[in-house]
């Protein structure tokens, strides 16, 4: 999913000068709900028509240039990819940057600037990470903490501010867990925790307004990659499938969450939908889903092609290498279905060398040790 969606109307509606205006302003609430709603759908016509007179109405204020720039995320994912859009793309979030920063300094606006900032310089991190241009990402991700840190107590005062504090409390502790080479960097930020995460982020997929479907998401993400938390995986993505048919992301992790719960019949019939999307993400999760699906019914020659095939793909995209990473283990234990140990302890390795998945890292190292 195209990252920090749900940021835009966070730091439009929390806005000291636009809140006031907006209490009373129901069209313009309106029009920015529709929409998000559109855009989380890829109706992307009908979104622009909904947010057209929000950015009319406010002008040179840097939620326009967020909206703009989000909008351009996700009707030219992957952004990244697209040397012209990403141009585009980067030159709105500097523009919020830059009008976010005259609030910011002149102090009266400062709250809501903050969140301003807080959202362009995450964003822009974000994707340079992607193009794999580190030190870029590093500094913008720098500047984003020092924003995010200022709002950890705003939570009180808006239920939005659930969703950003969720995400960093719970990485602050998993991301040195599945990578420790970072840790002696890590020890000097904030102390997170991942039960607070876990629960901010609950809290604002239920009662957040603005922020609901992105921590949604997010929440179901971290049930299935980090906690095995099947069942509630399976709640929250059929929620946001069913709202948003027409996302291949949300409908890819509903899939993933009901093969992680045994509902095969299911996952084989939405799996048909999946199969009509293009993107390495879709392309990749297609042949592993398949595979997977296979192996469950035991017929492991048919999970072999299946995930060969997926290993095959070189595009890459945020969801392939956990995505090959299941590939990897099921062919291991493949091979050990066919005694074969020496090809078992190599996709094994193969897997913990790109393995993020708890249950994916806990069965590869099983497994070897019992080798």
């Amino acid at each position: 999913m195209r990252k920090t969606l749900a940021l835009i109307l966070l730091v439009f509606f929390v806005s000291d000068r636009v809140q006031a205006q907006f209490s009373n302003d129901e069209i313009s609430k309106r029009s920015t709900i529709n929409g998000l709603d559109k855009l989380y759908n890829l109706e992307f016509r009908e979104a622009e028509r909904f947010f057209e007179p929000v950015i009319k109405k406010y002008g040179e204020h840097p939620v326009a240039y967020l909206i703009k720039a989000t909008s351009l995320q996700y009707e030219f994912a992957p952004i990244e990819q697209n040397p012209v859009r990403f141009k585009e793309y980067i030159a709105n979030l500097e523009k919020c940057i830059k009008l976010a920063n005259e609030q910011y300094e002149a102090g009266k606006y400062k709250t809501d600037a903050t969140f301003y900032l807080l959202a362009a310089h995450g964003n822009i991190s974000r994707a340079y990470h992607h193009n794999r241009d580190y030190l870029k990402a590093g500094l913008e991700a720098k500047k984003a903490y020092s924003y995010l840190k200022e709002g950890f107590e705003l939570s009180r005062e808006n239920s939005e501010f659930y969703f950003t504090n969720g995400l960093y409390r719970f990485y602050r502790v998993q991301y040195p867990e599945t990578h420790p080479a970072i840790k002696p960097i890590v020890f000097f930020f904030t102390e997170g925790s991942k039960p607070q995460g876990l629960s901010d982020l609950r809290y604002a997929s239920k009662s957040a307004l603005f922020s609901k479907t992105e921590a949604a998401f997010f929440l179901a993400g971290v049930c299935l990659k980090y906690e095995n938390l099947v069942k509630e995986a399976v709640t929250v993505t059929k929620r946001l499938h069913l709202k948003y048919p027409r996302n291949p992301d949300f409908l890819l992790k509903y899939i993933e969450a009901l093969l992680a719960d045994g509902q095969i019949n299911l996952a084989r019939e939405k799996l048909k939908k999946l199969d009509s999307y293009k993107g390495a993400d879709y392309e990749v999760a297609t042949l592993v889903f398949k595979g997977e699906i296979s192996f469950l019914e035991e017929d492991f020659k048919a999970a072999d092609l299946f995930f060969q095939r997926a290993l095959a793909i070189k595009k890459e995209a945020g969801e392939t290498a956990d995505l090959k990473s299941m590939a990897l283990c099921r062919l291991g234990e493949i091979g050990l279905e066919q005694g074969d140990g020496k090809k078992a302890k190599e996709y094994f390795k193969q897997c913990l060398d790109i393995a993020e998945y708890s249950r994916i890292i806990k069965k590869a190292e099983l497994e070897l040790k019992r080798l």
